[in-house]
């Protein structure tokens, strides 16, 4: 299993939200951000590495995310 964050980009092109998931690779981090209910792009990141962006409107499935709180921005 691996860690990714996933970060909800809001229409001004800030990050509105981060969460985390724990999956066996990229294409699953994917599906995961897929299932989600977001009007905007949410980016996908793995070790400091940007793997992908995912579209609004994208295909959903049942997955497992989890809720992170991000700390504010200095």
């Amino acid at each position: 299993m691996h860690y990714y964050r996933l970060y909800f980009i809001g229409p001004q092109g800030h990050i509105e939200d981060v969460r985390e998931c724990f999956v066996e690779d990229d294409a699953d981090a994917v599906a995961e951000a897929q299932q989600l209910d977001h009007g905007g792009v949410i980016e996908i990141w793995r070790q400091g590495k940007k793997i992908t962006d995912v579209q609004p409107g994208a295909v959903r499935r049942h997955g497992r995310v989890q809720s992170m709180r991000r700390s504010p921005a200095a």
